[in-house]
């Protein structure tokens, strides 16, 4: 199964719309647009979807996120929490310069490429 949530919190349009993809079959989830501490609920919302998949490992696809605050930093750790909670394994993939320069700041490290990043325990 597959879908796309379009979400939009406030009553004015943002200029980048965030979407989510979810492809639970794969036990993924992309993240498109501004990812803040106003679509960390949605975001986890989506991932525990993955609990369904049937995926030993949850990935996170950030390359489409264009700008990305504390709240979206600490909604990608849970992300791990409830991947690791579930027995599953947890990487990001498709981080650009700058997310490859925050992630390890929060403990989420170990470059595998220079597309691919996956957390360290």
């Amino acid at each position: 199964m597959r879908a796309t949530i379009r979400t939009s919190v406030t009553s004015r349009e943002p200029e980048i719309p965030f979407l989510l993809s979810i492809d639970i079959r794969a036990g993924r989830v992309a993240v498109h647009g501004d990812f803040d501490r106003e679509h960390v609920e949605r975001f986890l919302d989506s991932v525990s979807l993955l609990e369904y998949s049937a995926s030993p490992c949850w990935s996170v696809d950030v390359a489409g996120v264009s700008f990305c605050d504390a709240g979206g930093l600490r909604a990608l750790l849970e992300a791990r929490r409830l991947a690791e909670r579930t027995g599953r394994t947890f990487r990001i993939t498709g981080a650009g310069p700058w997310m490859r320069h925050l992630l390890p700041m929060i403990g989420l490290t170990g470059v595998e490429s220079s597309r691919i990043l996956r957390s360290v325990s």
